[in-house]
């Protein structure tokens, strides 16, 4: 499991009241995960998570806190055409968009929190390429 997360004032998600909180996302299996807590003197404690995409400004403050991850594939590891299946199939993209994606990919401009970066690069492993999830 990796877990990258921020911590920042937020509106409390019962009263609305500024507190003290913070978001994580977190990639269990090949699933990603988030959630987004506050410390609200008037609620207390309250938690809210979901799956897949986080919600509102939690992935740029996540981003903010822990910098970019980059994707490193192993050069001649995967085939252009099995590459962009990988990443249709994991992203949900079009073709336009896989081909898109895919030069970022091979160009190592794809970037991304750290649990987005390992799902695809555990995708890609599933799909016999070797990837790697590296910091700049």
């Amino acid at each position: 499991m990796i877990t990258e997360g921020a911590d920042y004032e937020l509106s409390c998600m019962g009263c609305g009241e500024p507190a003290p909180g913070g978001g994580s996302q977190t990639l269990d299996g090949l699933r990603l995960r988030w959630s987004v807590d506050t410390a609200c003197a008037s609620c207390g404690p309250i938690i809210a998570c979901d799956r897949d995409d986080p919600p509102g400004d939690l992935r740029s403050r996540i981003l903010a806190a822990n910098g970019p991850s980059v994707l490193v594939l192993t050069e001649g590891s995967l085939s252009n055409a099995r590459l962009m299946k990988v990443l249709r199939e994991a992203l949900g993209l079009s073709l336009a968009g896989a081909v898109a994606t895919a030069g970022e990919v091979r160009a190592g401009r794809y970037v991304g929190t750290g649990p987005e970066i390992e799902r695809l690069a555990e995708h890609i492993r599933c799909a016999g390429g070797q990837a790697d999830r590296v910091r700049p």
